[in-house]
């Protein structure tokens, strides 16, 4: 038998598009807008949804086609949506509606053939939700009265098999990915905690839980062509955030890394074979998360290799192919609400640094406080600036697409800025080491002087809740503004930002 990565191999080979910025238009005759949901593993099709003539409807997307409507079920209102696909794209899963939502797999040339019912009962509703590359095994979801709203494989034609749920918690999970050759599913249970990640290998269940600190509802969205990889998306102390599970490592959160606040309001949908690179949604940018080499939003990576398009705003990054170097994701094309396929060169045109800062005089730690990035030329120049917030231990990372000897200029909201000096080359990811930021501008005007004075002199002895408290004037965080923070500023006055 051959190996998933194999199949892979196999399914992707001679894949060639054209370099840049491609456009997935809306089908004709509706309100002009398409969804991307998806690209096939070997980057040749993309699949969604738009509103057509019909009403809404599943589309493929080839270069040679352009977008191609799939149609629905005989009999209900018209409405069908595409969720997953196999390797090359001949094969389309998702849903319709012939009287209530039943999942579909769609096979060159169509038309939709309903997946099969339940070993052991009749499912009244299902959707099909993704793929295996060898187009063998469809995975989602069934609501039946003999097992309740539950995870379910379907192998072939061969009847659906429900996948099992944690215990304690209600009988409702979902199956929303699944490995290259059908082994290995991804998706969430519900435990006496909450929702939680789970895997289920040869219908054996493995939960991954959560990230630690907020409440219990995670999911797993996607996995790697041998199922030892997983993407998902958490719940963490402050956020809804992006994961990484291997078993060597569990359940890893993606802090921010070269994109700015990375770990709120962050999702993956997607990962290449080898579950190195995954793409996302984040703050409504299309983004990739490349292991080892930090996070980029794609409109970067596209302008480092001379491919952008000024008609193109992407918005976010659905899918990827099998090797990497093939996205595709919804964007505003030229006003219109459309998607895209974007094909790069390599993931390895950005590269990074990394460091540790120390907010002097500062009760809190560290973590969480954001702090300004600026990237800085030879001239003087700012040629690349963000915020992004410090890890434990105020750890932080940041990807560039800039080459060469730069400054790089870290500054806290009432810190003094200070500086590095850095060789930048992709593919290479530079240590800062410990960098230090003076406490006391409580105007942030990267200078400690009469005006500071003033603002902590209007808050001095307040606290916070207080009309006149001022977070910038409690400069070491205790919740007052008193003798300690007039210490510091006195301490540090006349002192200047490098």
């Amino acid at each position: 038998m051959k190996s998933s990565i194999t199949l892979l191999a196999l399914a992707c080979a001679g894949a060639a598009f054209a370099l840049g910025l491609e456009a997935v238009m809306p089908l004709p005759g509706g309100t002009n807008q398409a969804s991307v949901v998806g690209l096939s593993a070997d980057g040749s099709t993309v699949y969604g949804n738009s509103p057509g003539a019909n009403g809404f409807e599943a589309f493929r997307w080839q270069a040679s086609t352009g977008t191609v409507g799939l149609g629905d079920f005989a009999g209900g209102g018209f409405s069908s949506f595409a969720q997953g696909s196999n390797a090359t794209g001949s094969k389309i899963v998702g849903r319709g509606t012939p009287d209530i939502t039943r999942g579909f797999i769609w096979s060159e040339p169509g038309p939709l053939v309903r997946l099969a019912n339940l070993s052991g009962g009749t499912s009244n509703s299902d959707t099909a939700n993704a793929m295996s590359a060898d187009g063998v095994h469809t995975v989602g979801q069934s609501n039946s009265l003999a097992y309740g709203i539950r995870a379910t494989i379907w192998s072939g034609n061969a009847l659906g098999q429900v996948l099992p749920d944690m215990a304690g918690g209600s009988v409702f999970n979902d199956a929303l990915a699944v490995n290259a050759d059908g082994t290995v599913v991804a998706g969430w249970g519900t435990s006496a905690a909450g929702f939680e990640a789970a895997i289920w290998t040869n219908g054996v269940l493995q939960t991954l839980g959560d990230l630690p600190g907020g409440t219990v509802t995670a999911r797993a969205t996607a996995i790697n062509s041998d199922g030892t990889v997983v993407y998902g998306r958490g719940n963490a102390a402050s956020s809804n955030t992006t994961f990484r599970w291997t078993a060597a490592t569990g359940m890893v959160q993606l802090e921010p890394d070269g994109v700015a606040q990375l770990g709120f309001n962050s999702e993956p949908f997607a990962c290449n074979a080898a579950g190195t690179v995954a793409v996302m949604r984040v703050q409504n940018r299309a983004a990739l998360h490349i292991q080892g080499g930090g996070t980029a939003f794609l409109d970067d990576l596209l302008t480092a290799e001379g491919l952008a398009n000024s008609a193109f705003t992407l918005i976010d990054a659905k899918g990827i192919s099998a090797d990497g170097l093939t996205v595709a994701g919804n964007a505003f094309v030229s006003g219109v609400i459309a998607g895209y396929r974007a094909t790069f060169r390599t993931t390895s045109s950005l590269g990074s640094f990394h460091g540790t800062v120390q907010l002097e005089d500062f009760n809190l730690p560290e973590e969480g406080q954001m702090i300004t990035v600026e990237v800085v030329d030879s001239a003087g120049n700012v040629v690349e600036s963000g915020v992004t917030a410090l890890r434990a231990g105020g750890d932080f990372g940041w990807s560039s697409k800039r080459t060469g000897s730069h400054t790089i200029r870290l500054k806290g909201s009432h810190w003094l800025s200070n500086s590095a000096t850095v060789h930048l080359s992709p593919s290479t990811n530079v240590a800062l080491g410990t960098v230090s930021l003076m406490n006391g501008d409580v105007n942030n005007d990267n200078e400690v002087g009469p005006g500071d004075f003033s603002l902590l002199s209007l808050a001095f002895g307040s606290f916070a809740g207080d009309a006149n408290y001022n977070l910038q004037a409690d400069l070491n965080g205790d919740g007052e503004v008193g003798p300690s923070d007039f210490s510091i500023l006195a301490s540090n006055f006349a002192e200047f930002g490098s």
